[in-house]
């Protein structure tokens, strides 16, 4: 059964979500399984971590904060943008060879807008310099056909142990694949479960220790990271989220409706479910339903 969550405002239950988690201890057992798990879904930007691992084995060679960056549904802060430049110079390419669309950052308080500034052209500069080292075309990089696409769905089906249910277009115009939750938190859990020299860990470690860089200074997945230390996290749209701790426990969640609004809350949920808990995962856990400034009501789980 899924997981429900009422908000209630005044005392009455106002709207509904249901939700989908999947949690699995240190050593791969279930925890908690609410909703249809092993049907597929759609991680939209939690499959960025697998992507990125993809071009790491086809010879990218970013580190520290730069691969974390190309993991990012990045704010468009200035230094994510400084980063994406950074990527594309080290290529010998300008900002025009971004196959993604144009658009405004999250971090409102940044006006500028272009290809360079949307939340997946880390991943796409990323995507870019791979093509570059191997001599694969860059003009159609974004194609399933091409080698890149190909060598990134060879590496989502490693991971997750399945065969890809389905294929579409992200909104960023990347191929997206469709694969269980129960692959996606297998695919999270070998990240910080392999070798330390290996291309899993050099991302996993990368995620976890900048995690500005991998959402935004304010953002509600680089607070959970900073209040976990050893978590690594990815948000998707639509209201999909996965994660993996450093010794093993993984997870993932799914919003059936795409609310964010209840997103955050059972990833809190199912992080708790593992035992992963710090004061500052209250305030995440339950944001108050505001009237007139002030809060009058609650989200609440059953």
């Amino acid at each position: 059964m899924s997981m429900i969550v009422e908000v209630v405002r005044s005392g009455f239950v106002e709207s509904t979500h249901q939700a989908r988690m999947l949690t699995v201890d240190a050593e791969g057992r279930p925890v908690a399984a609410r909703g249809a798990v092993h049907v597929p879904a759609s991680p939209r930007s939690s499959m960025k971590p697998l992507q990125a691992l993809g071009m790491l084995r086809a010879g990218l060679g970013l580190e520290g904060e730069l691969l974390a960056l190309a993991c990012a549904s990045h704010s468009g802060e200035p230094f994510h943008v400084d980063g994406v430049r950074k990527i594309l110079v080290g290529a010998g390419l300008e900002e025009s060879a971004l196959g993604c669309p144009e658009d405004y950052p999250f971090d409102r308080t940044v006006t500028e807008r272009g290809r360079v500034c949307m939340n997946c052209s880390g991943k796409h500069a990323a995507m870019l310099a791979t093509c570059v080292l191997n001599d694969w075309p860059t003009d159609s990089y974004l194609e399933p056909k091409h080698p890149l696409q190909r060598a990134i769905r060879e590496t989502v089906e490693d991971l997750t142990g399945e065969r890809i249910a389905a294929s579409g277009v992200d909104g960023c115009g990347a191929p997206l694949f469709f694969v269980s939750m129960l692959g996606v938190t297998k695919a999270f859990r070998a990240f910080p479960m392999s070798s330390p020299d290996s291309y899993e860990r050099k991302i996993f470690d990368a995620m976890s220790t900048y995690p500005e860089w991998t959402s935004g200074t304010d953002r509600p997945e680089a607070k959970l990271m900073r209040a976990l230390p050893g978590l690594m996290l990815k948000a998707g749209a639509e209201a999909f989220d996965a994660f993996a701790f450093e010794d093993g426990r993984a997870g993932t969640i799914k919003i059936e409706d795409g609310s964010q609004r209840a997103r955050v809350p059972v990833t809190v949920a199912a992080l708790r479910s593992l035992g992963l808990d710090a004061p500052e995962l209250d305030e995440l856990a339950a944001p108050p339903v505001l009237g007139g400034g002030r809060p009058v009501g609650e989200l609440r789980f059953r």
